[in-house]
Parts: C-alpha cells; structure tokens; sequence
C-alpha cells in the first residue's frame, strides 16, 4: 500500500499508457455524474522475472533525450496490478500485466452504511481525510478552494456506494473534476475552470 520507491527497475518489452484529463462528458455544468478510472496500463514482461506482481505497485516513466543531450524523465503514474497472464510461444515466457491507478481501488471499494454531509461540510479536507483514514493516503494534489462547501442541504451517499463516486461527487459540487491520481500516483482534483482554461472545450 505504500509509494515509497523499492529500487527495482522492471524492464517491459511493449506496453501503453492511456489516461485523460478531460471529464467524461462536457465541462458545461459537469457534475461528475461519471466517475471513472482515468489512468490505466498495460504492460508485457519477462515471465520469468520472480517478482511478487500482486504485492507491488508500478511507477512508469519514459525519458527523452534534449537538445543538450540531458535526458528529461517523464512519470506516466504509478499503477497496480491484477493477476497478470502468463504466455508460452515455445521461444520465450511473457506476463502481461493489466494496470490502473489507486482510483480503481477507490472504485472497488463501497460504503458499508448511509453517510451525510452537512451543509457546511468543507469538501476539499473532507476528502483528504476520508483518504487518509479508509486508505492511508499522505500525498495530495487536490486544487481548489479548500474553504468551500457542500452547500444545499448536504450531501448523502446510500450503503453501496463506490468510494470513487462519493468522493468526486463531494469535489464536484464545489465545481472541481472528478478524483483521480497525478503522474507521481499523488491524489488528484483540479477545478473544471482550470482544466477549460487549458484550451480544452465540451
């Protein structure tokens, strides 16, 4: 459960990345009424490698060469892993691992009982603590207005609800996209006015 570098370099053969910031359905009046897993991965790797998939988490990165011949590193998330497949073609033993970020693990996760948020509830360090408390999250980058509200007349979530949902629900109502994680694996919100502000449009 844990981000804190290993050492371990794990060499792939192929693989991809796919993530997007845009919400998954138009930045007018965006209500985060899709909570989604953004950021997935697939990667195919010696099968022989002896190393405990399941109790690892992924941090992949590419790098380029610059101008001035330095190399730049670019991160593309930190992902875990369900029970990868192991291929035999008579020449040599493959695994290809299927990987998304820690949200999958917010999304596979529901709640037990009803919860309610007061009207007066603060979103942003609501969110921060419920993921502090229910997975042991330490690093944020959940932008925003940190004093602003649930507002109305609260918010409830009904048992069964998947902790993905609540959360992005409780960041949309103060105008922010859906959580997901950063390229560092870090918790991740930003306002849906910043995202627009890039040049991205419904």
């Amino acid at each position: 459960t844990s981000d804190v570098a290993t050492g371990e370099t794990l060499r792939f053969a192929s693989g991809s990345v796919t993530w997007s910031y845009r919400p998954p359905d138009p930045l007018d009046g965006q209500q985060n009424a899709v909570a989604a897993v953004r950021r997935q991965a697939s990667l195919t790797v010696p099968g022989n490698t002896g190393l405990n998939f399941l109790a690892r988490r992924f941090r992949i990165w590419t790098e380029f060469e610059l101008s001035d011949a330095s190399w730049n590193r670019w991160y593309l998330g930190v992902f875990a892993t369900s029970t990868p497949t192991l291929a035999d073609d008579s020449v040599t033993l493959t695994r290809t691992l299927s990987l998304a970020d820690k949200s999958y693990r917010w999304s596979q996760t529901t709640l037990t009982d009803p919860v309610h948020l007061n009207a007066d509830q603060t979103a942003i360090p609501w969110v921060k603590a419920a993921l502090a408390l229910r997975f042991n999250e330490t690093r944020f980058a959940i932008a925003g207005d940190a004093t602003a509200t649930v507002g109305g007349n609260g918010l409830t979530f009904d048992s069964g609800t998947d902790l993905l949902t609540v959360y992005s629900t409780v960041l949309g109502v103060i105008g922010n996209d859906q959580l997901t994680t950063n390229e560092t694996g870090a918790a991740a919100s930003q306002p849906l006015s910043t995202i627009a502000g890039r040049g991205i449009s419904a």
